[in-house]
């Protein structure tokens, strides 16, 4: 039954599609006045929903006995381009981060369109994402540094369950046509009263999870921020293990300068992981990341004039993992205790004026003996009716040059249309083909809600091989592939919103590898503080209901031989409860308690509950 209401909901977002193509000069033509903010969207959606409390991470409530405190300038964030997509951005700031219920960062990149998850079990094993269907697609800057897959047994894909979501002020998404860039930014400090928070949660198969915050500015401009993170878990077949993640930050800012060193390290505990069937088990990993930098800046990226920041940073990956010559489990031979470290220097310029936006940047790194210069450009133009950004990089690493530009149109206040294209060109003496890839869109605002129709076409390139799930997985060549998509974002009534995508691909071939035919996400939220009742803001009460539904995926093992995952459709839910500075969550995904997998021969955990306490101290 849930599959029928899965693919009914499905139809309902493609026939939203549809509707946004042929009907919005009708919806356009009552509209109140409305306004269009340069550089983002004409809407402030809130899913995830608005922050938790009116205590949110970077703004916080003060102590109002604290008579001394004082807001001081804030260290250098790093520079990002606007979104210009519809229906909202996807951009969660800390509060959202928190109030989404997202575990990982995989939990929330799954709700952009064109993505897809996988994993093997809960929170310590192995993720990937794909989006087109492209593992290699996928980049990732954490404060401006590009972070480098640096363990060989991702074979050169981005893992992200290693990505300390926790640490960040701010997660934004680049929907490029060929590629999802992700730009992360760690929290920051602005208070010179110091702030201290303690997050604690447990829940089925031996969940429990410990963390804590300490930051605060001092009078002078320096700045001292702390944090860590410690979490076990236990798997119904294996993947049992934890984590123990810590950061620092120490710097100093005055008014247009900053300067501040920091340092993230995560070690992870995981063991093997049993499968359903006759194939490669997931192996024992035990292994440390860590990302260290040294930032000077000068103003902020997102205000006007000029600005600039230079960065010098190191990247590495530690494994430590016990041999099991017991076991075969196709490791590459050079995985198991090896040290891998990277060097990246990076330069970020830029200057806005009016519409006018321009950067440039230029990054360093050296690695087997090599340097490689990867120098980029973009400039963007923002109107009220027009909005446009242009980029190009040069990519020293594989020799490619990649170039990719955004437009949005806004003919009347309620309708908009955006187009993406990009085109990657590999040196002529690879041998590799040139990609490219296409992105379109129109929507209409009906209210609050935006009702969104996009079409999504990619043609060359390779998938990439998730050989750390099964090192028989092969990559393969993508083929000219396309996708419709619909959805529906926004408030719906008072504070009641939904966030709905429903997307269908070509199939046949290589094009349906590494991502179903059809895939659904689909969210109802209800996010109030019950002013009436509470003036004061101080209660708030949120509720979720999500459903996730995606067809078949095969993966490639050799020759014309596939294996497939089922389709599945899975119910979530997520309650919380503000009381002042405290937030009392409870988390349940799967509580149907289906069998389904993302990857062949790894079932995920059924009806797995997780609940705890959010609370924050200024003192």
């Amino acid at each position: 039954m849930t599959s029928g209401v899965a693919r009914l909901l499905w139809r309902v977002g493609l026939g939203v599609a549809a509707g946004a193509l042929f009907c919005a000069p009708v919806w356009a033509q009552v509209t109140p006045r409305d306004t269009v903010r340069r550089g983002r969207d004409t809407t402030a959606v809130p899913i995830p929903a608005r922050p938790d409390s009116a205590t949110a991470d970077t703004t916080a409530r003060r102590d109002t006995t604290a008579a001394r405190d004082t807001v001081l300038p804030p260290i250098a964030r790093a520079p990002r381009p606007a979104a210009l997509g519809l229906g909202g951005d996807y951009v969660w700031d800390r509060a959202a981060i928190f109030a989404s219920g997202a575990m990982t960062l995989t939990d929330l990149l799954e709700r952009v369109p064109g993505v897809t998850g996988f994993r093997t079990s809960w929170l310590v094993t192995p993720e990937l994402i794909t989006y087109a269907g492209s593992f290699q697609r996928v980049r990732l800057f954490y404060d401006g540094v590009e972070l480098d897959p640096l363990d060989p047994r991702t074979a050169g894909l981005q893992e992200l369950s290693k990505i300390p979501l926790w640490t960040l002020e701010e997660v934004a998404v680049e929907r490029a046509a060929g590629e999802l860039r992700v730009h992360l930014r760690s929290w920051r400090v602005t208070h010179t009263t110091p702030a201290t928070r303690f997050d604690v949660a447990t829940g089925e198969f031996n969940t429990n999870l410990f963390r804590g915050f300490y930051g605060r500015r001092f009078r002078g401009g320096q700045a001292l921020q702390a944090g860590f993170q410690q979490f076990s878990t236990t798997g119904p077949f294996g993947g049992d293990g934890d984590q123990l993640a810590l950061f620092a930050r120490g710097g100093w800012a005055g008014r247009v300068w900053s300067v501040d060193a920091f340092v993230q390290r995560t070690r992870r505990l995981q063991e093997s992981q049993s499968r359903r069937f006759e194939r490669a088990d997931l192996p024992r990993l035990e292994g440390a990341a860590q990302l260290a930098y040294l930032r000077v800046g000068y103003r902020d990226p997102d205000a006007e004039g000029l600005w600039a920041q230079l960065i010098a940073s190191t990247q590495s990956f530690d494994e430590t993992t016990e041999a099991e010559p017991a076991r075969d489990f196709g490791i590459p031979a050079d995985s198991a205790d090896t040290t891998r470290a990277r060097p990246q220097y990076v330069a970020h310029a830029g200057w806005t004026r009016g519409a006018l936006r321009v950067a440039a940047s230029t990054r360093l790194r050296a690695f087997e003996g090599e340097t490689f210069l990867s120098p980029a450009a973009r400039a963007a133009f923002f109107t009220d009716r027009v909005q446009a950004q242009l980029h190009a990089e040069r990519a020293a690493e594989d020799s490619s040059t990649l170039l990719d530009g955004e437009l949005r149109f806004t003919p009347l206040e309620r309708v908009a249309a955006s187009v993406a294209a990009s085109r990657r060109m590999p040196d002529g003496r690879t041998g590799r083909e040139t990609e490219q890839a296409l992105r379109g869109e129109v929507g209409v605002r009906v209210g609050r809600t935006w009702l969104v129709g996009g079409l999504l076409a990619r043609d060359g390139g390779a998938t990439g091989a998730p050989i750390v799930f099964d090192p028989s997985f092969l990559p393969a060549a993508v083929e000219s592939q396309q996708a419709v998509y619909g959805a529906v974002r926004g408030p719906v009534y008072r504070d009641v919103s939904v966030d709905l995508v429903a997307t269908q691909w070509t199939d046949g071939g290589a094009s349906s590898l590494y991502r179903p035919h059809q895939q659904l996400h689909g969210q109802l939220t209800l996010d109030t503080r019950w002013l009436g009742r509470f003036p004061s803001g101080e209660f708030g009460f949120k509720a979720s209901v999500v459903m996730d539904y995606r067809s078949a995926t095969t993966f490639p093992v050799g020759g014309s031989e596939t294996i497939a995952t089922l389709s599945s459709t899975i119910l979530s839910g997520l309650i919380e409860v503000r009381i002042q500075d405290a937030v009392a969550y409870l988390q349940a995904r799967n509580f149907l308690a289906l069998q389904y997998e993302q990857v062949p021969g790894f079932l995920m955990p059924r009806n797995l509950l997780v609940y705890g306490v959010r609370w924050q101290f200024w003192n």
